[in-house]
This record gives C-alpha cells, sequence and structure tokens, in this order.
C-alpha cells in the first residue's frame, strides 16, 4: 500500500480530497437529479451527509496537527472562527434570496408563512432549519465556530476528555429522544440537531489530529486489518438486508437519521473503513480515472455548495424536469462538469470560503 503523507508536512493528502470530493458531488448530483431532496446515495444506514461531516473534520484535524507543529495554530483557529461566521452570514444570504423567490414554482405563495407557523420573524431569519438545502451549512459554520476551542482541548493533551464530551452530548440528546436543541437557532423537530451530529464531526476530528491515515502495518498486525474489513463488510451487508426487509422505520431511535442512531454510526463506522481501505489500496488509480473531478470538488467543497443552492431552485423552476428524471439528471451532470472551471479558480474558493 502506498504510505501517507509525512504527518507534519505541507502535503496534501489526496486521499483525503478524493473522498470528501466524492461526497460532496454525490449530495449536489442528489439534490439536483431528484426533486426529492431525500438520500439518494448511502453505505448501509449512513448517508452521504454523515459522510461529508465526518471527512470535514478528519481534514481539520490533519491540518490542524500539521499547523501545530509548525507553531501557527492561533492565527488559523481566529480564520476558522471567521469562516464560520462567513458561512453562516452566506447562509442567510441565501435565505433572503429563497425568499425573494415566493410566488415562483419553487416556493408557490405563502410559503414561508406554512413554513414557519407561528414562529417569530426574527427566528424565521436565524433559525438554523431553514428549508430547502439551506439546513446544513449553519450547522457546519457552527461546528467551525467550536472548533478552536475543541483544537485548544487537543494541544493540551485532552483529547480522551474531547472524545467523552462530544459521545456524552450525543448520547444525551439520543436518550432524550432530541431534547437537546439549541433555543431558538433550532426546533423540536431539527433535521440534524447539532446535538448529535457534533459527534460525526468532533470525533473524526479528535481521531485524526495526530496524524492522518496511519501507515500501513507491518506483516503480523495485517491480520487485525483484514478482520476490520470483514467485520466492516459484514455490518454494512447486514444493514442493506435489513433496509430491505421490515425498512428503515421499524428500527425507530436505533436508525434515526437526526439522531445518529446507533446502527447508523456502526453502518458509518463500516462504511468509513471500507473507503479507506479502497482509497489507500487504489490511490492511484483512482487519482487517475477521477481525480480530474473529485480532487477539486474535495479541495472546494465549501465554495460548491454554495454554488449549488441557487441551482435547485432553478431546477425546481423548469416544469419538464417534473415529469423527465432522464434529462433532469443529465442536467445534473452538466452542472457538476459546469461548476468545475468555477471552483479551480483560487479567487472564487478565497471569496466564497475565507
Amino acid at each position: 500500500m502506498p504510505a501517507p503523507p509525512p504527518p507534519h508536512s505541507g502535503a496534501r493528502d489526496v486521499r483525503l480530497d478524493l473522498l470528501r470530493g466524492a461526497f460532496v458531488a454525490l449530495m449536489i448530483f442528489g439534490h439536483l437529479g431528484w426533486r426529492e431532496l431525500v438520500p439518494h446515495f448511502r453505505i448501509g444506514f449512513a448517508t452521504l451527509a454523515e459522510g461529508f461531516f465526518a471527512l470535514s473534520g478528519a481534514t481539520l484535524g490533519v491540518v490542524a496537527a500539521r499547523r501545530a507543529a509548525r507553531g501557527r495554530s492561533r492565527p488559523w483557529e481566529l480564520r476558522l472562527l471567521w469562516r464560520g461566521l462567513w458561512l453562516y452570514g452566506a447562509n442567510l444570504l441565501l435565505v433572503a434570496a429563497a425568499r425573494a423567490l415566493e410566488g415562483t414554482r419553487p416556493f408557490p405563495a405563502g410559503y414561508f408563512a406554512r413554513y414557519w407557523g407561528d414562529t417569530p420573524a426574527l427566528w424565521s431569519w436565524l433559525s438554523f432549519d431553514q428549508p430547502s438545502v439551506l439546513n446544513v451549512l449553519p450547522r457546519y459554520a457552527l461546528f467551525l465556530a467550536v472548533a478552536p476551542l475543541a483544537l485548544l482541548a487537543l494541544r493540551h493533551g485532552a483529547r480522551a476528555a474531547l472524545l467523552a464530551a462530544s459521545i456524552a452530548l450525543w448520547a444525551a440528546n439520543l436518550l432524550s429522544h432530541g431534547g437537546l436543541v439549541l433555543p431558538g437557532f433550532e426546533g423540536a423537530r431539527a433535521p440534524y440537531p447539532c446535538a448529535s451530529w457534533q459527534l460525526v464531526f468532533f470525533v473524526p476530528l479528535a481521531l485524526a489530529y495526530p496524524r492522518p491515515f496511519a501507515a500501513a502495518r507491518p506483516g503480523r498486525a495485517r491480520w487485525q486489518e483484514r478482520a476490520l474489513l470483514a467485520a466492516a463488510l459484514a455490518a454494512v451487508l447486514a444493514a442493506e438486508v435489513a433496509l430491505r426487509g421490515p425498512g428503515l422505520a421499524a428500527f425507530g431511535a436505533w436508525a434515526s437519521r437526526p439522531l445518529l442512531g446507533p446502527l447508523r454510526l456502526i453502518s458509518l463506522l463500516a462504511g468509513a473503513l471500507l473507503l479507506r481501505w479502497l482509497v489507500t489500496r487504489h490511490r492511484a488509480t483512482l487519482e487517475r480515472w477521477s481525480g480530474w473531478l473529485l480532487v477539486p470538488y474535495g479541495v472546494a467543497a465549501l465554495p460548491a455548495f454554495l454554488l449549488h443552492a441557487p441551482v435547485v431552485w432553478a431546477f425546481l423552476a423548469v416544469r419538464p424536469f417534473d415529469t423527465h428524471g432522464g434529462a433532469r439528471k443529465l442536467a445534473a451532470a452538466g452542472v457538476l462538469l459546469a461548476l468545475l472551471p468555477l471552483l479551480r479558480i483560487p479567487v472564487v474558493r478565497r471569496w466564497l470560503t475565507p
């Protein structure tokens, strides 16, 4: 297997870019290729959203470790805080754009009044639970803003404490059936409650902080890796069989997407092990055949997500896309290709995610 870059070198780990790019590209294709904004690509119970948050946390941990080794943590962590605030502001602009479209096919007349009901006007703007595709970035922005505190804990050797706190917060929200919400910012039916979803961001961040993907293990320990892969494959296959049987709803909180039920987390871990093996063992092949598409999307994941939101609404406004799924999927593939030149322009990336 190819060895990863040294943990404190300045080189990017292309494997992380390939995986992030795959998650973001498939997420965008799913949003554009189908009229319903539901998960269309998954590994067992786990969906692309979990993978995106997990890879983002892991990438942040890798980069933070390299910055700390060079003594450049504080300015960069202030930049994380600024980026979180910027993304939240950018999402507010998209919310304003969506409201300006009320009365069109994407947002029929009275859409927002029905959506928000008796919610105070201020919170209908500031809430993380926005309609359409506007409910992911606010959570991501919050995690970025809190990340400097997590990185401070890691620099002071409190990795176990950070992991314990993250797991405890997730468990408390699961056991309270989603009772831990951010007042005003989240409602009782939050699609991605922060108390649950912080787990798939901060646990990978903490685990990846000491170094990126571990190097290949020597001879006698390789059976452990093979055993893990076999267990991962068995877990994913079991999840697929279960989903084709009684269905997701039959598992209740155990497979809840908002609460990140245990079955979903087991499936996410299994998928992560399989993808890690695939991208490590076949990195050169994946980079040669798909790197032209996936690496730019991995490097510019957040700009790509910001750019695709108005396109989702544009697709909803085109009447033939309601009845011609094939045309919509073809157009979605065209959008993925059309965004590539923009994502390769450094000034566009800096402006969208400074």
